[in-house]
Formats: structure tokens, C-alpha cells, sequence
């Protein structure tokens, strides 16, 4: 042969073979030169002989040699099943076999892993080598998208009142995704409660590779009226009744959104009764009003009438008293009623 195997002992190219032979007498004319380009054998079999200058003609020759030009075929297989409609969403790792019919597989490339960039077309490429020392390449294509679609939650109108929710709305779900493309989104979805200072309202929308996107909007909602109630200013002065003026506030409460405003407090100086009403309300700051609350007292600034004095005895003698006497008092009171007429004793 014109040179060494090419590896292990097998031939992958043609090669050359040259005949060579001795003759002591007329001398070596010609030999036989042959090249061997296949078919690919682990035992080819390249015959030849020589003449000498006498004309006389050896006997054949032949030489064993091992050839494989060809490469092995390489087989790409994936760690495991597509995730999604075949495509991928994680990382994978790509083995490599290979299958030789002559000299055999020597060996192939370790697994690869792919995780990334995104693509509708990739592959991952690897090769293997036969004992011949031919390469062969394989591949496998797939499709990769680890990216969740990019979208939105989109609230069906804006707050009622200072970006306060007060009454139901719906949230509304939209998004795409420029690999695999968007395979569906949640319909919208209605919200009419709890109350929250922070209420959520989600969906999710998947792409074609099985990524998930999770949309979501958070909503103050409060659709509760505030808690309204009157303060008086001062506690009543006497049994329940108010006998000089007095302030009523309104006040309130909401444990959402807090009171934005309430009635401006109101001062009442009469007239007497015996029954008045004052009325007021609050707002919260979603805009739900409490209704009118009403605050009821009761107001008498008049003092009674004496009507008379009356002595509790007669007098001791001639009309005159000469010893200490009581007189009852009697009188009276259009508005609160006469509580006490303490008697009054006279002594001197």
C-alpha cells in the first residue's frame, strides 16, 4: 500500500497498491498497480502479479486490506417527550447513537443540553465515529419556547370614585407571543367582591408550548356604606335632657376605604320640646353614602313656673307663727315637666 491505514487498521479513501517482485536472472519487468476505492469490505481482497523481462509471468497475489469509506449513520434522541403540542419549554438533553455496517461505531459525541434561545426551528447537532475514522453527523430538530406570553389584565372601566370600585366590573384577559404563538386566555372575569384595599383579580393565558402567564390587576373595591352616627358635643344635663345649646357632629366609620366627609356639625339652642330629631350623614372615599342618620335629644332652657307657696300649717295665734313653718311649693312646666318644688321651711 501507498501509505498506512487510515485508522485502526481499516482504510476510509482510496489507496494505492503496488505489486513488487524479485527475479535474479532477466530481471523484473513490470508488476501489476491497482487502487481500491470500495466497496466497502472488512476483508477486501486486492490481487495482482509481475512479469519479468523474459517475458515469464508470476503467479497472483493477493492482498487482504480492511475498507469503510462510508459514515456511520447518527441517531438524535431527546431526553424526553415534547412538553407542549411538540414544543419544548425547559431544557433537554440530546444523546447521540450511531450504527456502522462494516468497521463499526468507535464512538459518538456526549449528550448535549438546549436550553435556549428560543426558536420555532433549531437542532441540535452531534456526530459519531466508526472505527475507520468516518464521520457522521446527526441532528435533531425541534421547536423551543421557554418564554410565557406577554399580556395584560385590563379592568372593564376605570374606578368610580377616587379609583375606588363601589358596584361589580369585569377584568379582561389579553396577550400574545411571538415563538409559538398564544393558544388561549381565561374570559373575563367578574368581580363584585369582598371589599379589599387591594383586591386581585387573575388569569392565565398559555401559549402553544404550554408556558403559562399569569395576569392579574389589583382593584380597590368597597361597595359597603360607611357606618354614620350623631355626637352630641357634651352628655345631657339633667335626666336625658339638654337645658343650654349644644353641638350634634356626625361622625362615621368605613373599613375599607375610610370616611371622606360628613355632615357639618349642627347647633341647636331651641326651641324647647320634648322631641327633636337631627340629621346627618357620611361618605366614604369609594363614593357610598351612609344615608340619613338621625340623632334624637330631648331640649328644655326654661325654667319652671313657682305657681304658689302654701303654709303646711295655720298660723299660731291671732296670724302670727311663733315657731317655724313649712310652706309646699307647687309649680309647673310646659316642656320637661317639674322634677322637685322642695319646701321651704320659715324661721325667722
Amino acid at each position: 500500500p501507498a501509505r498506512p491505514p487510515d485508522a485502526n487498521g481499516w482504510y476510509r479513501r482510496a489507496i494505492d497498491l503496488a505489486f513488487q517482485g524479485q527475479d535474479g536472472t532477466s530481471g523484473i519487468a513490470t508488476c501489476t498497480q491497482v487502487t481500491y476505492g470500495g466497496p466497502d469490505l472488512p476483508t477486501a481482497s486486492v490481487t495482482g502479479s509481475c512479469s519479468d523481462r523474459a517475458g515469464n509471468q508470476s503467479g497472483t497475489s493477493s492482498v487482504p486490506l480492511k475498507y469503510d469509506a462510508t459514515a456511520p449513520q447518527v441517531t438524535a434522541s431527546p431526553s424526553r417527550a415534547a412538553d407542549a403540542n411538540g414544543w419544548y419549554n425547559r431544557q433537554l438533553s440530546v444523546s447521540f447513537t450511531g450504527g456502522d455496517a462494516t468497521s463499526g461505531v468507535d464512538s459518538c459525541a456526549a449528550p448535549k443540553s438546549y436550553g435556549g434561545p428560543d426558536s420555532p426551528a433549531t437542532a441540535v447537532t452531534g456526530t459519531c465515529v466508526d472505527k475507520a475514522g468516518n464521520v457522521g453527523t446527526g441532528s435533531l430538530g425541534l421547536k423551543y419556547d421557554q418564554t410565557p406570553p406577554a399580556g395584560s389584565a385590563t379592568p372593564s372601566r376605570s374606578g368610580d370614585v377616587n379609583g375606588w370600585y363601589n358596584r361589580p366590573l369585569t377584568v379582561s384577559f389579553a396577550a400574545a407571543d411571538a415563538v409559538s404563538g398564544l393558544q388561549s386566555c381565561p374570559g373575563a372575569q367578574s368581580y363584585a367582591g369582598p371589599d379589599a384595599v387591594a383586591a386581585v383579580v387573575s388569569g392565565t393565558c398559555l401559549d402553544n408550548a404550554g408556558n403559562g402567564a399569569l395576569l392579574s390587576v389589583a382593584v380597590r373595591y368597597d361597595a359597603t356604606a360607611p357606618q354614620a352616627a350623631g355626637v352630641p358635643s357634651r352628655p345631657a344635663d339633667a335626666a336625658g335632657w339638654y337645658n343650654r345649646p349644644l353641638t350634634v357632629a356626625f361622625q362615621g366609620e368605613d373599613a375599607t376605604s375610610g370616611v371622606a366627609a360628613c355632615t357639618a356639625p349642627a347647633a341647636y339652642t331651641g326651641p324647647d320640646t320634648g322631641g327633636v330629631s337631627l340629621t346627618g350623614s357620611c361618605s366614604d372615599r369609594a363614593g357610598n353614602a351612609s344615608g340619613t342618620k338621625t340623632f334624637s335629644l330631648k331640649y328644655d332652657a326654661t325654667a319652671p313656673l313657682v305657681a304658689n307657696a302654701t303654709p303646711v300649717r295655720p298660723p299660731d295665734r291671732d296670724g302670727w307663727y311663733n315657731g317655724p313653718v313649712a310652706f309646699g311649693v307647687v309649680g309647673s312646666d310646659v316642656t320637661a315637666g317639674v322634677a322637685a318644688c322642695p319646701a321651704v321651711t320659715y324661721a325667722g
